[in-house]
């Protein structure tokens, strides 16, 4: 039987703006990759993976690795390869660098109906978490042949995504903790002081 949720975690970018690579880096003595691995395994039942282009830089932190092999370097093709992988129907994504994902947040996008499920933060629909079907990887496949590169606009590539709104995310997160980054030294700094 095929499960239904999966967890994904999206290793990608270059680290410019960081220095180093985010996945590895510690928070409270663990790779940020094992924090945020262990937050989707809880969320989803299921053992959740990396997507990487250089899958040997990740293998010793145990976890499966699915390899990123599409020639453009943007979070779509992570996700691309996410739900190539996936042994479910359905992918909770999320980055390598959002170590304060609200476990009864990402439970409540499990527990909401359809194809792609996101978030409303700040009166905008944010890129990650993001849940999407594999039923969507023609789809998305095909947003390349086009050059719609972003994660935005494929959120609706089946129609109206599902929306966790606003109001629902900070009953669940008040503090919007899940959305914030660390993806340059100072916010990496300023979290360790935290």
């Amino acid at each position: 039987m095929i499960q239904t949720i999966s967890g994904a975690i999206l290793t990608g970018g270059l680290s410019r703006r960081m220095g180093t690579d985010k996945a590895l880096l510690q928070i409270g003595g663990k790779p940020m990759a094992l924090v945020i691995a262990r937050i989707l395994q809880r969320a989803t039942g299921s053992e959740p993976f990396l997507v990487a282009k250089c899958p040997r830089k990740y293998e010793h932190l145990g976890l499966r690795i699915a390899r990123d092999a599409m020639p453009h370097r943007c979070a779509l093709a992570g996700i691309h390869a996410a739900l190539r992988h996936a042994g479910a129907s359905r992918v909770l994504i999320t980055t390598c660098d959002q170590p304060f994902l609200s476990e009864a947040l990402l439970r409540e996008m499990v527990r909401s109906p359809g194809d792609v499920v996101v978030c409303e933060v700040d009166r905008k629909l944010a890129s990650f978490p993001i849940i999407f079907s594999t039923d969507l990887l023609d789809a998305i496949a095909g947003s390349f042949a086009y050059g719609v590169l972003s994660v935005q606009e494929n959120m609706f590539v089946s129609g109206f995504p599902t929306i966790l709104d606003e109001r629902q995310v900070r009953d669940l997160d008040p503090e919007l903790r899940t959305f914030k980054n660390l993806n340059d030294r100072k916010a990496f700094q300023k979290a360790g002081r935290a």
